[in-house]
Formats: C-alpha cells, sequence, structure tokens
C-alpha cells in the first residue's frame, strides 16, 4: 500500500497556493486525511468515467479531456536539459500546464 504524503509536503503546498499561517500538527494531520478521502473520491469516479468512455480499458485515464502525454514531454525535457540530471513530475505537469495554456 502506498504512503499519504507527509504532513509537513502538505503544509508547503498550502503554502504555495496562498496560505500564509502556521498550520499545527494536528491540522497538517487532518488535512492528509481529507486528502486521501477526496483522492479516493476522485479515482473511483475517474474510474468510473475512464471505463464508461473506453470500455475494457486497463489503465486509468482522465475521461474530462485530452492531455499532452507525460512521458512524451519528459522525454523531450531530458532531452533539453544540461546543468541538472533528471526531470521531476512536478516539472512535467508544470510545463504540459504551461503548455496547454500556450496552445489557449
Amino acid at each position: 500500500m502506498s504512503k499519504p504524503w507527509p504532513p509537513s509536503h502538505v503544509s508547503e503546498v498550502a503554502k504555495g497556493l496562498g496560505i500564509d499561517l502556521r498550520i499545527s500538527g494536528d491540522v497538517k494531520n487532518s488535512l492528509v486525511t481529507l486528502l486521501q478521502s477526496k483522492l479516493r473520491e476522485i479515482t473511483k469516479q475517474m474510474e468510473l468515467e475512464t471505463l464508461d468512455k473506453y470500455p475494457g480499458r486497463k489503465t486509468l485515464d482522465d475521461p474530462s479531456r485530452t492531455r499532452l502525454g507525460f512521458n512524451r514531454t519528459r522525454g523531450l525535457m531530458i532531452d533539453e536539459i544540461s546543468d541538472v540530471e533528471s526531470v521531476s513530475s512536478a516539472a512535467v505537469i508544470s510545463a504540459n500546464e504551461e503548455l496547454e495554456r500556450y496552445l489557449r
């Protein structure tokens, strides 16, 4: 079974979203629990919608829209880097979001 996010990481993400107040340990732990619950809900809904749209599919997809391929974008980014060794998933997601905004 996968481990949930560390409470300190959830706190850092919250700061990045504009929450400037100090978050207590109990609240951080509660946020992790809430995020896990919401992720279960999102995953189940995506699973149902994926199978509704693509019966027999074996991979969870985003049935609401087509996105740029994660692995393809990551590979293209790896081809371009020279001063760092690897490309994080956060970097790929950010790049895909920026490319999709650029398409608009």
